[in-house]
């Protein structure tokens, strides 16, 4: 299923799910922080209310006390502290009733409070109306004393038995406080937990669908490199099957396309090379005048045509050569040589075009036994002279040197021509690339291979191919190739 999401798609995934639980277990968390909270102001009004119920019974006490002193005294003074205390009873009252939470026991015990203290106050205030003092009956000290505790006992009752209701309702919703405080904690930790969890076992999943599925498309790409089967193709309908798709269709194209250049080059090798290397033995033979006698006119013409015939057969032979080196079943032929006597034969095959420009071939190079593909490396500095030739003046030089190293061998080819644009260097190495020459001018009777088969063959032999120029001083090409080395 995961194969079939955009990889965007897994990318937004992979946020928004852990972001979704983290959202889900922060509002459990604030759920618990709110119960938490309701649960300790709840605390906190049973505390205020147990302080109240308290101070009610001193306030009741105390009313009764004045009471009992001013009739005790006849001293009616006294009395006018007991209309406020009685005021403010009636709010406290009022504040136990809020503070009840609408509690029907609470509010029914209040009232029975509230009666109980009416009725001690009233009681006090109608014995002291009567103003009789006399010992050990009404009015006597004794009997108030007797009287305020047998009056106040039932208030005193209901006070203890709420304090009592109440302290049972503050420890619960004490416990209730903590209760959520740890469950607000615990669902952090979980919370926290998890989100790393999940985030992780989403991230394994998504890494190990998207990086098994591009291990896949790189190992074909090995195994198309190396010309091996590629493997299935990766499922699902994401940016990596679309990839996986155009990679096989780009690997098919290719093979069609190296299957139809096997199959041209197999046509110029059978049906154009045979033929023309028949065609130039015609010519050849014509010139020698086997075939009759030609005017100056016509062996000119010959000559032409004899020269066109044998471009078209170098460029043959060198779309096999370039060809054969591209291939798997290339190999070098590795002998024991010597790079002086590999130098000399080269130098001798151009020999020729050198001296119809009256250009002197300086062989500077020295003794340096080297193993290697003796007709392949002396194929390399033929077409390097012959270059150097081309594109150097009438009666100028071009030198030859090689060079014993630590480890390998430089061989250099130096002419005195115009020199290459220092823009172009990098492409000089390129297939069917040719390059104009620094004083503008380009020559055109090759078709830009040379220099790529020279490089193909170097690289071939563990060596390095390389070009200096500047304007106006000529073009050094040299190559290095390693002392030694196993035969193959």
């Amino acid at each position: 299923m995961l194969n079939n999401l955009k990889v965007s798609q897994k990318g937004f995934l992979l946020v928004i799910v852990p972001v979704l639980f983290e959202v889900c277990f922060l509002g459990l968390v604030f759920f618990f922080l709110s119960q938490s909270e309701a649960a300790f102001e709840e605390e906190l009004k049973s505390k205020a209310l147990i302080e109240e119920a308290n101070s009610v019974s001193t306030n009741i006490y105390k009313i009764g006390s004045m009471l009992a002193a001013s009739y005790f005294d006849r001293d009616m003074s006294r009395l006018k502290p007991v209309s406020a205390s009685a005021e403010n009873l009636g709010q406290q009252y009022k504040r136990l009733r809020q503070l009840s939470g609408g509690r029907r026991s609470v509010i029914e015990r209040v009232d029975r409070i509230e009666r109980h203290g009416h009725e001690m106050t009233d009681m006090f205030m109608m014995m002291g109306m009567e103003g009789v003092m006399r010992g050990g009956g009404v009015g006597s000290p004794d009997f108030y004393r007797k009287f305020a505790e047998t009056s106040y006992q039932p208030i005193l009752s209901e006070v203890q038995l709420l304090i009592a209701s109440e302290k049972e309702v503050l420890d619960r919703r004490s416990a209730e406080t903590r209760r959520f405080n740890s469950y607000a904690k615990t669902s952090l930790i979980t919370a926290l937990v998890f989100s790393i969890f999940l985030t992780m076992s989403l991230s394994r999943a998504f890494s190990r669908s998207i990086v098994r599925r591009l291990n896949v498309i790189g190992d074909n790409v090995r195994r198309f490199a190396a010309r091996e089967p590629l493997q299935e193709p990766v499922s699902g309908s994401d940016e990596i099957c679309f990839l996986d798709q155009s990679f096989r269709e780009m690997s098919d194209e290719i093979i069609k396309a190296q299957n139809s250049k096997a199959e041209f080059l197999s046509m110029i090798s059978h049906d154009l090379r045979s033929p023309l290397a028949a065609l130039q033995g015609t010519l050849a033979v014509a010139g020698t005048g086997n075939y009759g006698e030609l005017n100056e006119y016509g062996a000119k013409r010959l000559a032409n045509a004899e020269r066109n015939v044998e471009r078209l057969i170098k460029l043959i032979n060198d779309l096999l050569t370039i060809e054969r080196l591209d291939s798997e079943d290339f190999k070098l032929s590795m002998v024991d040589d010597n790079v002086y006597d590999i130098v000399a034969g080269a130098i001798d095959s151009v020999s020729s075009n050198a001296e119809a420009k009256n250009i002197k071939l300086l062989d500077r190079s020295e003794e340096c036994p080297i193993v290697c593909d003796s007709q392949r490396i002396e194929q390399v500095l033929v077409n390097l002279i012959g270059n150097a030739v081309k594109f150097a003046p009438e009666n100028s030089e071009v030198t030859v040197t090689s060079t014993g190293l630590d480890k390998e061998v430089l061989i250099a080819v130096s002419d005195q021509g115009p020199g290459i644009p220092a823009e172009r260097l990098g492409e000089l190495f390129q297939r069917y690339k040719q390059i104009e020459q620094a004083d503008g001018s380009e020559k055109k009777s090759g078709y830009g291979l040379g220099l790529a088969i020279c490089k193909k063959l170097v690289e071939a032999h563990g060596g390095r191919i390389s070009v200096e120029s500047e304007a106006g001083k000529g073009a050094t090409f040299s190559f290095t190739l390693p002392l030694g080395g196993s035969r193959s």
